[in-house]
């Protein structure tokens, strides 16, 4: 059912006709442009049509996320710039996604970086887990939260509200800037 979803979503995504197979949502600013939001978000996920849902999601607020295919590029992009959030799938090829939160957290310490919130974004199957509250596991590798995919924008607005409360406000609406 999750394929069918996802490919529900990359059909309506491209029948939208944008460029980048993306589209914006809701009514962006007063003069009909898309909303623009300065956050860096990562969505490291190996599923294509998992990039597009949360790319669509990500801009109803303006925001472009950076996209890792797997969890050794998601560590390379956290090494190289620094994140306002990241969204890493827990499952993917190369390096999964425990490994993959396990190496930023040590990079970060290394060079003396800012922390930057990790949060699962995993499938319907762990969605008996609080998202407020990572199990241990999952906070003893350096998970901040959860976010159980696929989710619909109030989900994400919350998700941004909680671990990047400097770029958008808890009530926005989707589409305002």
């Amino acid at each position: 059912m999750e394929y069918f979803r996802s490919w529900a979503w990359l059909g309506r995504l491209f029948a939208a006709g944008s460029e980048t197979g993306v589209k914006t949502a809701g009514p962006g600013r007063a003069d009909g442009s898309p909303p623009v939001n300065r956050l860096r978000v990562m969505v490291a996920d190996d599923n294509p049509a998992n990039h597009l849902e949360a790319s669509e999601l990500l801009s109803v607020w303006g925001i472009t996320p950076v996209l890792a295919a797997d969890g050794a590029e998601a560590v390379a992009l956290a090494g190289g710039q620094d994140f306002d959030l990241i969204l890493m799938d827990m499952n993917m090829p190369v390096l999964d996604g425990l490994s993959a939160t396990r190496q930023i957290r040590c990079e970060e310490a290394q060079n003396a970086r800012a922390r930057a919130p990790v949060v699962a974004y995993t499938s319907s199957a762990f969605s008996d887990f609080d998202p407020d509250l990572p199990n241990e596991l999952l906070r003893s590798r350096g998970v901040d939260g959860m976010l159980v995919k696929p989710c619909d924008a109030g989900a994400m607005r919350a998700c941004l509200a909680r671990w990047c409360p400097q770029g958008i406000e808890p009530d926005a609406a989707p589409g305002s800037p």
